[in-house]
């Protein structure tokens, strides 16, 4: 008696059931609505797995700069000879306000590529690198290692210079990691003028006017991505690579196959002398002068741009 009473209740339960739901028992539901509901539970799933690791792998990233704690700016001569070092800290590196940030953005509003650099940098993303001119370091040569190096200069073979710009980059989880830019330029043999200017400033006993034109070779505006690898930014409307380099038998041909190719937009020339006093040192400068319309136009009051010190905008 009890089991037919629990299997009239169970019954009556049953039935109250059905009829407050909207479809009767036994009805299939329709195909469309099941996919919908079991994609959306499906992506759901998906998403309570996946989307923590993802949040964990952006937490240590998203709204911090990847700023080098370290550049070092150096020139090599010839056979692999340093005759430039200088170099700012992580500290010295100049952060720009928002009025310096709306004056570099309004001077290059007119280049479409600057138009998308600077829809993905804001002014915590940019910074200005400032070295001093004066190489740290003196220079010491021996009389015979002089001698080759004239030599050297007066043969029939290109003479390179190398520019490098060496950094440490703190990538994910603070890991260090040492990088380097590098760009080249070569002196082509004589008659060539600047190549017979260097040789002057060799020979010389005594302090000397004379520069040494390094064309296309220092980094106006460098990218450094997240991975640590550098891009040089072209941020300059094109003029004439002869007008830059002033001489036509100045080679612009890198000795390296790494090098930037020597663009105008990209690229500053830079001016080198000796100075003596008690001790020599190489003196290296940005030229800056009226006959390079990309220094008149875009960086003659550029915010923080300065020709008494090597200036670079790091993004």
């Amino acid at each position: 008696m009890e089991d037919v009473t629990q299997s009239l209740f169970d019954r009556k339960c049953q039935q109250e059931s059905e009829a407050k739901c909207n479809r009767p028992s036994g009805q299939p539901y329709n195909r469309t609505t099941k996919l919908l509901v079991g994609g959306l539970l499906f992506m759901l799933l998906i998403m309570t797995l996946i989307f923590p690791f993802f949040l964990f792998s952006l937490s240590s990233t998203v709204g911090i700069a990847t700023l080098p704690h370290k550049l070092e700016l150096a020139i090599y001569m010839g056979r692999s000879q340093q005759i430039f070092e200088a170099y700012v800290t992580r500290s010295d590196l100049i952060q720009l306000s928002d009025e310096d940030y709306l004056n570099i953005s309004a001077t290059f509003d007119n280049i479409e590529a600057a138009d998308t650099i600077f829809d993905a940098f804001k002014v915590e993303d940019i910074v200005v690198v400032k070295w001093s001119p004066h190489s740290m370091t003196t220079w010491d040569i021996s009389p015979g290692s002089k001698e080759e190096l004239l030599e050297d200069l007066e043969n029939e073979d290109p003479f390179t210079f190398r520019l490098e710009i060496q950094y440490t980059h703190v990538g994910h989880g603070g890991q260090q990691s040492n990088r380097v830019f590098a760009q080249t330029s070569d002196l082509a043999p004589l008659p060539n003028a600047e190549r017979q200017n260097l040789i002057d400033i060799v020979k010389a006993k005594t302090d000397t006017s004379t520069l040494l034109l390094l064309p296309l070779i220092f980094p106006k505006f460098l990218k450094i991505d997240k991975e640590g690898r550098p891009e040089v930014l072209s941020m300059m409307e094109h003029i004439e690579v002869t007008r830059i380099i002033h001489d036509k038998n100045q080679s612009l041909d890198g000795a390296d196959d790494d090098d930037v190719p020597p663009d105008p937009n990209k690229l500053r020339n830079l001016l080198l002398t000796l100075r003596r006093s008690k001790a020599a040192w190489w003196q290296l400068s940005e030229e800056c002068t009226i006959l390079d319309d990309n220094y008149v136009y875009y960086l003659t009051n550029l915010a923080h741009n300065d020709c008494d010190f090597l200036v670079l905008y790091l993004f």
